[in-house]
């Protein structure tokens, strides 16, 4: 069975296709994900210190972390190369 497709929250006239990953606001284009920056002061940059309770966990939000914490593992490997060469 598909999915529902959810209303846009800021114009409510299309379908959204985007979801801020600060706020979690769902929006249809460019133009109202603007615009939400605007209305709820919103940067949409995810918050990797939030603390989301378990009952509030999914998949999306453990593969976020995953590549959150892939991240930073490819930034001390990319430290460690540079210091070697430093060092040397």
């Amino acid at each position: 069975m598909p999915k529902r497709k959810l209303q846009c929250e800021i114009c409510n006239e299309k379908s959204s296709k985007y979801t801020c990953p600060k706020c979690e606001i769902r929006t249809c284009n460019i133009d109202c994900c603007k615009l939400h920056k605007v209305k709820y002061q919103c940067d949409g940059k995810y918050d990797f210190v939030k603390l989301d309770s378990r009952s509030d966990l999914d998949i999306l939000k453990l593969k976020s972390d995953l590549t959150f914490l892939s991240s930073i593992d490819r930034e001390i490997d990319d430290f460690e190369k540079l210091l070697s060469h430093v060092s040397c």
